[in-house]
């Protein structure tokens, strides 16, 4: 891989899907009116143009998209509650909500439009932790299956996530990931001294162990919890040049933590680009959040 994409991102803090969460299809209304609704969702969800051009049918609790060899089919569960789509091996979830006698499809956004975008274009996703609740996770984690990009997370301090099987998700990560070394922390130290916080991170920076190969240290430590966007260069005793981030706050919620940081007023993450096995770049983005 030459030249990949990095997004990071922490402290979403999200306890509910956007307000804008509306109904993308009614189940009733396919085939029929509401077939263009949903080839144009799924065209934006999964970047595939030949449905434009494809035909539908439904057959009792599955809806089959088909054109030229290719399909995808959507299916309703028992208890008409949810919708499985699945598409060239993905899975993709859709909430489905009955009101009288028709059945409402919803896709639950957490993120906004922008976010999603940035999520597109990334190769690997980084979450530092607090997401708030597992609905926020869930969505992420569909989020970057549908675009075929890694995620990357962790645990905060607020809500506990589920991975998987039960299991909760990990405190940090640390891996090297085509030749870079990326640690992911919620934080070093639980202090409001932003000079302290840089200053042990830094420290875990050095002393961080990847997880597939036992190098020691990272090439960039991401972490959270002081709601400060923050990309800063260290270089430490061994004159190693180490990047240090903070995403900052990841929704319009909870964007002030104190007085003593910096916090941004609006929603932020960052955009790391990786060229041959080296960070070449590094930027804090501005989230516009409903």
């Amino acid at each position: 891989m030459s030249i990949s994409m990095i997004l990071a991102l922490s402290d979403t803090h999200l306890t509910g899907p956007l307000e804008d969460s509306n109904v993308v299809f009614k189940w009733n209304e396919i085939p029929g009116i509401d077939n263009e609704k949903l080839k144009d969702f799924l065209i934006e969800r999964f970047g595939a143009n030949w449905i434009k051009g494809a035909s539908i049918a439904k057959n009792g609790m599955v809806i089959t998209i088909s054109a030229s060899g290719k399909s995808l089919s959507l299916t309703l569960n028992g208890g008409k509650t949810e919708v499985v789509i699945i598409f060239d091996g993905r899975t993709s979830k859709l909430k489905a909500i009955s009101n009288g006698n028709l059945i409402n499809i919803y896709d639950m956004n957490y993120y906004p439009k922008q976010l999603r975008s940035l999520v597109k274009t990334a190769d690997l996703v980084l979450h530092a932790g607090d997401f708030g609740c597992q609905g926020a996770y869930d969505d992420l984690v569909r989020l970057c299956n549908d675009s075929q990009c890694e995620l990357w997370a962790i645990q905060g301090n607020q809500a506990t996530i589920i991975y998987k099987d039960g299991a909760g998700l990990s405190a940090q990560k640390a891996e090297n990931w085509f030749g870079i070394n990326i640690g992911l922390i919620h934080y070093a130290v639980n202090s409001h001294d932003l000079s302290y916080v840089l200053r042990e991170t830094a420290k875990k920076a050095k002393d961080i162990e990847m997880e597939n190969t036992g190098d020691v240290g990272a090439d960039v430590l991401v972490f959270g919890h002081i709601h400060e966007p923050i990309i800063k260069w260290h270089k430490d005793g061994s004159d190693k040049m180490r990047l240090l981030v903070c995403p900052g706050p990841g929704s319009n919620k909870d964007t002030v933590i104190d007085d003593s940081h910096d916090c941004s007023p609006y929603p932020t993450v960052a955009l790391l680009e990786c060229h041959n096995g080296s960070i070449s770049s590094a930027e804090i983005i501005a989230i516009s959040w409903p």
